[in-house]
């Protein structure tokens, strides 16, 4: 479902038609796995704001 969002750029409408499902079921697991990906890659993230700085500075 994610995929099919994000990568296939399916509305979530034609998403829950595909699937049989309703928009509101969707969105639900959507927002799911966004919230999943945020607290898996959260350190990632804040590793990778750290660093860009520091790499910008060294390329000077």
């Amino acid at each position: 479902m994610f995929v099919l969002s994000r990568k296939e750029l399916l509305s979530n409408k034609e998403i829950a038609k595909y699937m049989g499902i309703t928009v509101k079921a969707v969105e639900s697991q959507i927002t799911i796995a966004l919230k999943l990906l945020r607290v898996k890659m959260g350190d990632f993230f804040f590793l990778a704001a750290i660093i860009t700085p520091l790499i910008s500075e060294i390329k000077k």
